[in-house]
């Protein structure tokens, strides 16, 4: 409850996010929970603080896991499938969007990126950008302990909410940016 309390927060805060119309911690598939924002227009274009901000949405369950059991406890197989995800669009924004200011503009082919002579350094400019994200979200989430209480309390109640009922939660509690 307190992963994808994690991620609707986030999702709530970022102004480049879709709203979340559905969280649930009833178990589907690999998944224990999940929570659902799905686009409200097309998009042809997409610019680099949306894509960081999607990434730091994806984090938001690791950083809720972190802030509310700790560095050694917070670690779990819960988030596998959001670091992919985060790794995916982290390495895009350097490799095939050339919006990394220290990396270049410099188009990289993602084979080169994953096995050949630029592995090491992709691999640590993506992790930098992840790291990165995962500090303001933890920072985010740590502001906002009340508001994610208060949507755990109701998801143990209920087990999956709606985007009405989110929005009432978080309106009920206070939220804020960093």
């Amino acid at each position: 409850a307190y992963h994808e309390a994690g991620h609707a927060i986030v999702g709530h805060l970022l102004p480049h996010i879709d709203p979340v119309q559905l969280i649930s911690v009833i178990p589907s598939g690999s998944a224990l929970g999940y929570t659902l924002n799905p686009p409200t227009e097309d998009k042809f274009s997409v610019y680099r603080e949306e894509l960081k901000q999607e990434i730091a949405m994806l984090l938001g369950g690791r950083a809720a896991e972190l802030v509310y059991y700790g560095p050694e406890e917070g670690l779990s197989t819960g988030p596998s499938g959001d670091l992919r995800t985060a790794t995916s669009v982290a390495r895009r924004i350097l490799c095939t969007y050339g919006m990394d200011e220290n990396f270049g503009l410099a188009a990289v082919d993602m084979d080169t990126a994953r096995s050949g002579e630029l592995t090491g350094e992709v691999r640590a400019a993506v992790n930098k950008m992840l790291n990165q994200e995962l500090a303001f979200t933890v920072e985010l989430i740590g502001y906002n302990r009340p508001a994610i209480d208060a949507l755990v309390r109701a998801l143990l109640e209920k087990n999956q909410l709606t985007g009405p009922e989110i929005d009432q939660i978080l309106k009920e509690h206070a939220v804020q940016g960093v």
